[in-house]
């Protein structure tokens, strides 16, 4: 006599009742996702990666990439923006330093040469004042 194994198929069994799915619901839901995604969009296409070059003859080149577009001017040495160390706090509240030039045509807001530890920074500026005399 042989024994079988007894299979119990249970098939589809749901424990809890299905959500109404109102289609006002999920237009909203997608609504809001494009809504966001494309505030976030034009948020990154704000930000710049920046250049900045400091030539021997103390002339300094800026450039400026966005997404779509770029800004670039070359500072002759006594026409270029004076560096200087700006001190702020990040989002765990710990010190966070940046050297920015201050603004000057055709920059509209500071350019931020360098961020990080505050000796950087300083030595950024100190190098790029430096040169400006």
């Amino acid at each position: 006599m042989e024994r079988h194994a007894h299979r119990h198929d249970m098939g589809c069994v749901r424990d809890s009742a299905t959500l109404p799915q109102s289609p006002w619901l999920v237009g909203g839901a997608l609504a809001l996702f494009w809504v966001a995604g494309v505030g976030l969009a034009a948020y990154a296409s704000m930000q710049a990666c920046t250049r900045v070059q400091l030539f021997d003859d103390g002339g300094l080149l800026v450039r400026q990439n966005f997404p779509l577009r770029a800004i670039e001017h070359r500072f002759a040495p006594r026409e270029r923006p004076h560096a200087h160390l700006v001190e702020s706090v990040d989002s765990d509240g710990d010190a966070y330093f940046r050297c920015d030039l201050a603004p000057r045509a055709p920059f509209a807001s500071p350019v931020c040469v360098v961020e990080g530890p505050r000796n950087r920074c300083e030595a950024a500026c100190a190098r790029l004042n430096a040169a400006r005399r």
